[in-house]
């Protein structure tokens, strides 16, 4: 997996996916941005079909967007583990 900053300015940054899953992880950090009362906007695209290539976009009123990404990701990764703990009990 490769992430980089493709584009940055002080509100809006530009994010190039590689991964053969193309949907479940930029969708997942989109829907969580997207929640956030900071981010304006969180999108992510597919070049195209065949490629592995994803580029994210978001776009923030206020903060840092790289920053705001981070906690989102960590929160995601907090739903994740609780989820785990829950289904390693019911297993």
């Amino acid at each position: 997996m490769e992430v980089r900053v493709i584009e940055e300015r002080e509100n809006t940054i530009k994010i190039e996916f590689k991964d053969k899953d193309k949907h479940t992880i930029p969708n997942l950090i989109c829907w969580e941005l997207n929640k956030d009362d900071r981010v304006i906007m969180a999108g992510y695209r597919i070049e195209h079909p065949l490629k592995d290539k994803v580029e994210i976009v978001v776009k923030v009123r206020e903060g840092n967007p790289k920053e705001i990404i981070r906690e989102t990701i960590e929160k995601i990764n907090k739903k994740l583990d609780a989820f785990l703990t829950e289904w390693s009990k019911k297993v």
